[in-house]
């Protein structure tokens, strides 16, 4: 007779709220992406729905993991929708407030930003290490790699309205 089987993972309250923010970014991404589907705003919304829902969900996932080797994929998968934010929110809100002139030669430079960065993560272990355990669940141990991406990702904000 076999004994309890253990899935690794368990209820945390603390991961409803990301839970439900992924979920209502991806409805708010797929209600615009309907509603606008003659213009590009709609696209881009619901990938900026769809990179923070990726994000959220991958945190609601990993604080429910019992142990880190559980939890650092879901952390991974999280971070590579962090990475996608800053390039599909620049998008959106350069077409939202029609933004043009160097804006649109900036685009490029900050894909091949988040396609190193998305290297990094995947292929290299500079950008996380094995993640903290917090009372509230697992988070993610930054490396150099994870520093770099929030001074882009804060560089990105900064340039979008300047």
């Amino acid at each position: 007779m076999r004994g309890p089987v253990m899935t690794g993972y368990y209820f945390n309250l603390f991961a409803l709220p990301n839970a439900f923010v992924a979920f209502g970014l991806l409805v708010w991404g797929l209600l615009l992406r309907w509603r606008e589907s003659d213009s590009d705003t709609g696209a881009w919304a619901l990938a900026m729905g769809g990179s923070a829902a990726l994000w959220l969900g991958g945190f609601a996932v990993a604080y429910c993991a019992s142990t880190a080797s559980l939890a650092k994929p879901w952390i991974v998968l999280a971070q590579t929708g962090v990475i996608l934010l800053g390039p599909t929110l620049y998008e959106l809100l350069r077409r939202l407030l029609g933004l043009r002139g160097w804006r649109d030669k900036f685009s490029p430079i900050l894909w091949l930003l988040a396609a190193v960065f998305v290297y990094l993560l995947h292929e290299t272990n500079g950008y996380l290490a094995q993640p903290y355990h917090f009372w509230w669940g697992f988070y993610p141990h930054y490396r150099i790699g994870g520093t770099l991406q929030a001074a882009d990702l804060c560089a990105v904000m900064v340039f979008l309205f300047f």
